[in-house]
């Protein structure tokens, strides 16, 4: 060993650099060749467990014949791709990676048109809807606001992958967790963005045809309340975008219902048109067949629950009724007249029925 080492050292100088310079020369070589090999190939993605539900959900979407180069790394820019590999190889040597594994940053839009050209790319969404694209573009709408999920079905969003347990992930798991609501673009998404950014809210701005259900075409102005009351999610299936995004649920009763969302609210701040000038009279009657909590808020007095627009008239201490009474009382007094609002009980407390 001594006897190489000393004659490696009784080169000269330039035979030295240019040994140096041949080892360097082959090394790059070597290693931009495998690069090379390895560009546009999922296999060096293969080498890592950890990747296992990555690899297999964008298997299972509309990318699976992409490689996950040609959306994570720019193709030609072999060296860029080398050097971000590096420090992912140290975290999976060192274990020092962090669980859900996640990008670094949103791909951007520009990663999408390597394949999509949106400007020429006749587009065909499901059903009757209009989707623009160029307008989206022009607004500086990324292509992942709306289409997230699409390859990789949200796993990391939805903790899926935060247990590490790597080998169950299979193309049979997968179909068994991937869900349609986590790569496709719902109602309320699309409205939510356009209230935030002063979008047309129109019904006609999507879609093509509007078309009622056949029970809102004959007196559902009037009617639709029974069927809320019976069936709410019936609904909420269309009018939900109208509640704010923080409290959407379905755990609502109609009163709170008609309270939070927008779309009810337009109509009910209004007077009712049955509210005309007898309504005083029939009013009574009806409470009881229909809940006025709808639009009459309740108030926690501080001796029972009372109607804040009840207690403006029907005056609790009763002292004075012919004075008090929002209607003018007849004499002879006739007590089926006040069977419509009252229950007689009450009355046969003072009167002789």
């Amino acid at each position: 060993m001594d006897q190489k080492r000393g004659g490696f050292k009784k080169l000269p100088k330039p035979w030295k650099g240019a040994l140096f310079v041949i080892i360097l020369v082959i090394s790059i070589v070597a290693l931009l060749s495998a690069g090379k090999a390895l560009e546009g190939n999922n296999r060096i993605c293969y080498l890592c467990h950890e990747m296992r539900p990555e690899i297999y959900t964008a298997r299972a979407s509309a990318h699976a014949r992409i490689s996950c180069q040609d959306c994570h790394f720019q193709r030609g820019k072999l060296g860029q791709w080398l050097w971000n590999l590096a420090p992912m190889i140290k975290a999976k040597v060192k274990e020092t990676y962090y669980i859900p594994i996640t990008n670094s940053a949103p791909l951007s839009s520009e990663v999408c048109k390597t394949c999509h050209n949106m400007i020429i790319r006749q587009v065909s969404p499901s059903l009757d809807l209009i989707v623009p694209h160029v307008p989206h573009q022009e607004k500086n709408i990324e292509c992942l606001q709306c289409h997230t999920g699409l390859t990789h079905n949200q796993i990391a969003k939805r903790q899926l992958t935060i247990d590490g347990e790597w080998e169950k992930w299979s193309m049979a798991y997968v179909r068994e967790i991937q869900k349609k609501i986590h790569y496709s673009v719902s109602m309320d998404d699309c409205i939510d963005c356009h209230k935030q950014r002063n979008g047309p809210l129109s019904c006609d701005s999507c879609h093509r045809e509007i078309r009622l259900p056949e029970d809102h075409e004959l007196n559902w102005e009037t009617t639709h309340g029974k069927r809320a009351a019976s069936d709410l999610q019936y609904c909420h299936k269309c009018h939900s975008n109208g509640i704010p995004h923080e409290i959407r649920t379905t755990n609502f009763i109609i009163n709170q219902y008609v309270g939070v969302n927008t779309f009810c609210k337009e109509c009910h701040l209004e007077k009712p048109k049955g509210h005309d000038k007898n309504w005083s009279h029939r009013h009574g009657a009806e409470s009881r067949q229909k809940d006025c909590g709808v639009c009459h808020k309740p108030k926690q007095s501080n001796t029972k629950q009372q109607v804040v627009a009840c207690i403006q008239c029907h005056n609790n201490t009763h002292k004075k009724p012919r004075d008090t009474h929002p209607v003018q009382i007849r004499k002879p007094l006739n007590f089926q007249e006040c069977k419509s609002c009252h229950i007689l009980d009450i009355c046969q407390k003072c009167h002789e029925i």
